[in-house]
């Protein structure tokens, strides 16, 4: 929301299961949502444009356990939990095949009925990369520890 408040835009967060509803009932005029992912909240039913403005970085998805929990637990479930989450890690680690499936889809949500616009310009994603950069920077000095070099670090790799 601050990158975008620091635009001028009027965001707010919306609880996933609340989004088609917000998009349906125009509450929400849009909604920014990874192409990958919209139809799991069937945006392509709400919504008749889409347009590329800028790559979704995620996380790993991740498996926790409360210690207590993990302690009373079984060894043959822990084995299967850990073997569930070294395969969770594995497979959203695994890039390679991003733009690949960014483009189905876009298909898939175009055969929904979505029409695909042209991708935002540079120009135009320039302010908003640079607001996202100013609230890295805020965000990670707010979180203190690790969270400056860490962000260096990503930078470093990205070579910027």
């Amino acid at each position: 929301m601050e990158t975008f408040s620091r635009l001028g835009i009027a965001a707010q967060i919306i609880p996933q299961e609340d989004m088609y509803v917000a998009m349906k009932t125009g509450v929400v005029d849009c909604a920014l949502y990874p192409a990958l992912y919209a139809h799991t909240v069937s945006l392509q039913e709400v919504s008749k444009y889409a347009s590329y403005l800028y790559p979704m970085a995620s996380g790993p998805y991740v498996i926790g356990v409360a210690t207590d929990r993990w302690e009373k637990t079984d060894e043959k479930v822990k084995t299967a939990i850990t073997q569930a989450a070294e395969d969770l890690w594995t497979r959203t680690n695994q890039y390679e095949a991003d733009l690949q499936r960014e483009m189905e889809a876009r298909e898939k949500l175009a055969e929904g009925g979505i029409i695909w616009g042209e991708e935002f310009s540079e120009e135009d994603r320039a302010p908003v990369v640079a607001s996202m950069t100013e609230t890295w920077v805020k965000l990670a000095e707010e979180a203190g520890g690790n969270a400056p070099a860490y962000r260096e670090r990503v930078l470093k790799a990205l070579g910027r």
